[in-house]
């Protein structure tokens, strides 16, 4: 026998039991499952934002959220009550600006775990978690149910959702698809089968695209040997068909790799699909053979078929649970092949355009010039926005110029003065404390200064000199030696005067030129000398930080 649903309000707390007349309940592996009831007049009032659990042959199939009521007054009155699992409580919440979680130390239970920490009502919680990756992911302005969902997507293997809604708050557990299998036969329980084979959208090479545009596109080169694209095992069987997918929410490089790895797998065969009409017999037999639940492998021998078709039970629909519980249409496809998956798909990447900001390509240079020696290298510092989501170039060119200086000064001492004439020595007693030119300026005369011991000798006291400014050129070095963040550059390009510093920048923990921080270049010459230099960066930035002052 049925149980009747219960009707619970916001707070989950039972408020009556309904009888329905009707109850329709589409159970789905990718979320969300959603169902429909008929309620009779004189049922309680359902009202949306309540609660309902929902029962089957085998127990409880969720409690389900109530979406929208229509009541119909008149000789066939009553209520038509739509539903649609409690997972959709997640989304009345939104990650407001831009969000960045996951990536190198942070697993894919840490960034469920933060995700979940954002909703407002806490009606779930983290479960188990079968997942140990450490991927990369962002959104902006996202939906928080859009975002928890798409935390699969890049995942290896089959991820499956599942959901213990028997304590509060729910549990939300993200494993491993079940290997369990289930049997139909035309001979047993089987009505009616349609198996349909599409090629459509096989591919076999695929090329996968991230965030930006042009040139700034990101590709997955830089983390697959250099290849732009994956191919299939498949490609010698079905040959070369070559497809372009394109995800311009994925900002890392890693996390489009393992996206597009799952996408080719689930396209890289002829689609096929089977719907299948029959009857469930579990509650009849209690074998765990003839329980068709969805996510679990299902196997259908047909005639005149050499092999069993095994594909997993992605929909499963029942008609009326209250009045034919045995009844039960199925869908079984690859996981990610079925035409509910593909809509869901593309309506997200309808909603990146609007939602997420765009980026442009940004070009900065700067000019230095400095001089320098083996104990005094030349510094030239530069810094790389935070919002800089590709680095494309960072072009050094540079010449190896003469010491420059502006100013010179005569060395500061005394000064003899040699003369035979006597008088020019009695002349310096008469004009003791009288100033006397010399060269590059004057010296008070004293009587001391006269030099007894030199015969006709006058010894000009200690002074200094005035500045002499000007332009003047020194050394010019015979070679320099160049680092980038500490990493030395190669003689070659050292010695040719133009280099990219790109591979030479200083990286983060996942690999990437660290951004939001200062970098240097360093030239040491091999003697005293002057370097100019000139610094051009390329990137690409999207504004995901600052305020609107």
């Amino acid at each position: 026998m049925i149980r009747y649903p219960r009707l619970l309000d916001s707070s989950l707390q039972e408020q009556c039991r309904l009888r329905p007349s009707r109850l329709q309940v589409t159970e789905r592996l990718a979320p969300l499952s959603e169902a429909e009831m008929t309620l009779p007049e004189g049922e309680a009032t359902v009202s949306p934002g309540m609660f309902a659990e929902l029962y089957d042959a085998c127990g409880s199939m969720g409690i389900f959220r109530v979406a929208r009521c229509s009541r119909t007054l008149g000789t066939s009155g009553g209520q038509t009550v739509t539903l649609e699992h409690g997972l959709a409580a997640l989304g009345d919440d939104v990650l407001p600006g831009y969000t960045e979680l996951g990536g190198t130390g942070m697993t894919t239970s840490a960034v469920l775990q933060r995700l979940l920490a954002c909703q407002t009502v806490q009606r779930w919680i983290l479960g188990d978690c079968e997942y140990t990756e450490e991927v990369a992911y962002s959104w902006e302005n996202e939906n928080l149910l859009t975002a928890l969902l798409s935390v699969a997507s890049p995942l290896p293997g089959h991820p499956v959702w599942c959901f213990d809604q028997s304590v509060t708050p729910w549990r939300l557990h993200l494993r491993q698809a079940s290997e369990e299998i289930c049997e139909c036969r035309m001979s047993r329980g089987l009505e009616k089968v349609t198996v349909t084979y599409d090629r459509q959208n096989l591919c076999t090479r695929l090329y996968p695209l991230g965030y930006g545009e042009g040139a700034d596109q990101l590709t997955i080169a830089g983390v697959n040997g250099g290849s732009p694209y994956l191919q299939a095992d498949t490609a010698g069987e079905e040959g070369i068909i070559t497809r372009v997918w394109t995800d311009t929410s994925i900002t890392e490089a890693s996390t489009l790799l393992a996206a597009a790895q799952r996408e080719l797998e689930a396209s890289c065969r002829p689609q096929i699909t089977v719907e299948v009409t029959g009857s469930e017999l579990v509650s009849l037999t209690g074998e765990s053979l003839d329980r068709l639940k969805v996510g679990r492998l299902c196997r259908i021998p047909l005639p005149g078929e050499k092999t069993a078709i095994l594909q997993r039970i992605i929909i499963a629909h029942h008609p009326d649970v209250m009045n034919t519980p045995e009844q039960v249409r199925l869908t079984l496809a690859t996981p990610g092949q079925d035409a509910a998956s593909t809509l869901a798909s593309l309506s997200r990447k309808a909603s990146v355009g609007e939602n997420y900001s765009q980026g442009a390509a940004s070009e900065y240079s700067m000019l230095f010039g400095d001089n320098c020696d083996g104990d005094h290298p030349a510094v030239m510092r530069f810094f790389i926005d935070e919002d800089a989501i590709h680095v494309n170039s960072v072009q050094v060119r540079f010449s190896r110029e003469a010491f420059r200086a502006y100013e010179k000064s005569t060395a500061a001492g005394g000064q003899i003065v040699a003369s035979d004439d006597a008088l020019a020595i009695g002349s310096a007693y008469m004009n003791a404390g009288k100033k006397v030119p010399v060269t590059d300026g004057y010296v008070t005369l004293t009587a001391a200064a006269i030099d007894h011991s030199h015969k006709g000798a006058l010894r000009l006291a200690a002074h200094t000199h005035g500045m002499v400014y000007g332009i003047y050129e020194g050394e010019r070095c015979d070679s320099v030696t160049v680092t980038v963040d500490g990493n030395p550059v190669a003689e070659g390009e050292a010695a040719s005067g133009s280099f990219d510093a790109l591979k030479y920048l200083k990286r983060d923990s996942r690999g990437r030129i660290q951004r939001g921080a200062w970098h240097e270049v360093k030239f040491t010459p091999s003697g005293m000398g002057r370097i100019t230099a000139n610094l051009h960066v390329r990137s690409f930035i999207r504004s995901i930080t600052g305020a609107v002052l």
